[in-house]
């Protein structure tokens, strides 16, 4: 037996690369990220909180693909609103190929204990260091550096999967330093990216769709942490 889910949409745009804007937004996936909120009307959908990411519900995630049969470029959008592009297009003119119209879909996965599926995760994979001691009982703030090894990657996506989906088995394609980012304070950060397909089974159904739902791992904001999952 199923237990009833919230429907998400899943929408495939093509950018336009003969537009200047549209090359624009998608060299600076912060930008990329605040256009596509304007496929919703405002206020409509939750989104990240760029400086903080903490405790603030995803409502849209996305991740930039190549296909693998051309050099066509497009975006793959999930959002738990449903978008309206031709207010996108409105905004933004001349950002959308005219001849490949956005595709929309909305789905409520439909998952099983023991399913088995594949998976694709472009993620920034991380991990906290601890502060140095500066006074007894007190420390330093800690920093958050990028994972760079292949087997370090793979364990962080089996532990972010872990209770949710069992990795059966994966490969990892290090994408290096993918974006950079400038904050108010003008010190940038670049974060690495790391491009995950795999396969595993369905450990636990709930905790899966909120994994869909919310993403995977930091920089979600930035083109990162959206799981997408097709059945073997």
């Amino acid at each position: 037996m199923t237990t009833a889910t919230a429907t998400l949409y899943l929408s495939r745009i093509v950018p336009d690369l003969r537009s200047r804007k549209a090359r624009y937004m998608l060299g600076r996936p912060g930008q990329l990220y605040a256009g596509l909120l304007e496929a919703f009307a405002p206020h409509s959908i939750p989104h990240h909180d760029t400086a903080t990411e903490a405790g603030v519900e995803r409502g849209l995630l996305y991740r930039v693909e190549q296909s693998r049969s051309g050099p066509q470029t497009s975006i793959l959008v999930q959002s738990n609103t449903e978008p309206d592009w031709l207010r996108f297009a409105g905004i933004h003119p001349e950002t959308l190929a005219p001849e490949h119209p956005p595709e929309s879909k909305e789905f409520s996965p439909d998952l099983l204990r023991g399913d088995r599926l594949r998976f694709r995760l472009r993620a920034n994979p991380t991990k906290s260091l601890p502060g140095k001691e500066i006074a007894p009982g007190k420390r330093s703030r800690g920093r958050v550096i990028a994972i760079q090894e292949e087997h370090a990657q793979l364990k962080w996506l089996e532990a972010k999967l872990e209770g949710a989906l069992n990795m059966e088995s994966a490969r990892v394609i290090d994408e290096g330093r993918r974006c950079r980012i400038m904050p108010s304070n003008g010190q940038g950060t670049q974060l690495r990216s790391a491009l995950f397909d795999g396969f595993g089974s369905v450990e636990n159904p709930e905790r899966l769709r909120h994994l869909l739902a919310s993403g995977v791992g930091r920089g979600r904001a930035y083109g990162f942490g959206l799981l997408s999952l097709a059945r073997t």
